[in-house]
């Protein structure tokens, strides 16, 4: 900056918190001149940086994601001042909202709610990942139809990606006994129990910040129709898509459900099979790409 150039704000360090306070006070008074100035070759580069910021990791739920609950106010730990802090950032986050709604920042990413089948019938090549995790395939009722969306969604030499509970693991009841055919064809499994809530029922396993029993004994009165679809109807769709097949592997555990009675608690929130129990794949993997 020229010495003869008198700035209205001068901000030192071109991290978030000038950059917020830059943005603010513009749209307050766009009359106003604003200087920052950063040593470093780079913007953001210090404690901005996602990499180096654990303060705000988590949607700024860090340090309360993995501080145990207080038994009493004050004890363990008082987390007060992080909730205080929390709170500003929540606002912060509100602000990030009306930048991008007002062009003041690019849309980090989009969030889009449809039926699954419409979205993908629509795809353009756009991509260069597709994830599919969790619970997604158990749910689709054409394999065929969901795989030609993924590939025509994905640009040239991108890849799918796909992680989920193995389909051998459901032909088993809760007690490990034989009680469903593995090849589901096509057609719905009726489930009168509804969607269950394996998530609670893992207990404290899963809430390393403190474990809140929530409702007891809770039935859903709605069933819901799933779909048993093979290792093979999974990689057979894809590269009926046109995708190429470059890995496909089997673990022996689940991640984050206990699918059967008594499983064995492992390191990382996941699952192996019960004591005395013969391993089987519990979770598959696999990775494709679209050739280019």
């Amino acid at each position: 900056m020229p010495p003869t150039e008198s700035p209205d704000i001068l901000l030192i360090g071109g991290g978030i918190m000038s950059a917020h306070l830059g943005a603010m006070l513009k749209q307050l008074d766009p009359r106003l001149s604003i200087h920052v100035y950063e040593a470093a070759d780079e913007l953001a580069a210090e404690s901005s940086d996602g990499w180096n910021n654990a303060g705000t990791g988590h949607a700024g739920l860090c340090e309360l994601n993995y501080t145990p609950p207080p038994a009493t106010p004050g004890a363990p730990v008082d987390v007060t001042k992080a909730v205080e802090i929390f709170a500003r950032f929540e606002q912060s986050r509100q602000f990030w909202s009306y930048a991008v709604a007002h062009g003041l920042a690019a849309r980090p990413a989009e969030f889009i709610r449809a039926d699954v089948y419409d979205y993908l019938a629509d795809a353009t090549p756009r991509f260069d990942l597709a994830f599919a995790t969790y619970g997604v395939i158990g749910w689709l009722s054409d394999l065929d139809l969901w795989a030609a969306g993924v590939a025509r969604s994905l640009r040239p030499g991108g890849r799918f990606i796909a992680l989920e509970f193995h389909p051998i693991a459901f032909i088993f009841d809760e007690q490990l006994r034989p009680a469903y055919p593995y090849f589901g064809r096509g057609q719905p499994t009726i489930n009168s129990a509804g969607v269950g809530d394996y998530v609670g029922a893992s207990g404290e396993l899963l809430t390393p910040s403190g474990w809140q029993p929530g409702v007891a004994g809770f039935r859903n009165s709605e069933p819901c129709h799933e779909f048993q679809w093979t290792i093979a109807d999974w990689v057979s769709a894809l590269l009926r898509a046109g995708l190429v097949l470059d890995r496909l592997v089997d673990y022996p555990h689940a991640n984050g459900c206990q699918i059967f009675d008594n499983m064995r608690p492992l390191p990382g929130r996941r699952f192996a099979m019960p004591q005395g129990a013969p391993d089987l794949p519990l979770m598959c993997g696999l990775v494709a790409h679209k050739p280019r």
